[in-house]
């Protein structure tokens, strides 16, 4: 057991830098794509799942780490998956949206975990 003096705080971005170089580390970032750009947030992370599973041979096997990270970008938008503002003056209603796109997620991301039999953490 670890003594208090070799105990250290967590840190996510450094543990995230470390980790993003590492081949057996898959990183979904919920409200961004690669470029940078917000997107919707159900709708992106369904496409690098989709994208993810068609490579599944390729390297499923090596996965060890999945991070899931970000702002949560709902869905209103206008086009490819871009995200924007959007005002809805029911607010009971925008948070069951809320609540049913975070859950469709949730089984999205449980999908991708069972095709990484190797994975040992999800942050």
């Amino acid at each position: 057991m670890a003594g208090c003096k070799e105990l250290v705080s967590y840190s996510l971005d450094a543990t995230l830098e470390a980790d993003r170089t590492d081949d057996n580390c898959f990183i979904i970032d919920v409200g961004c794509d690669k470029d940078g750009d917000c997107v919707s947030s159900p709708v992106h992370i369904a496409e690098m799942v989709d994208s993810f599973r068609s490579n599944v041979n390729d390297f499923s096997s090596t996965i060890t780490k999945l991070y899931v990270i970000g702002e949560w970008n709902p869905v209103l938008c206008k086009g490819k998956g871009r995200a924007t503002k959007e005002k809805d003056e029911n607010k009971n209603s925008n948070y069951a949206r809320l609540e049913k796109e975070h859950h469709e997620a949730g089984v999205v991301i449980a999908k991708l975990v069972e095709q990484m039999p190797a994975l040992k953490e999800l942050t």
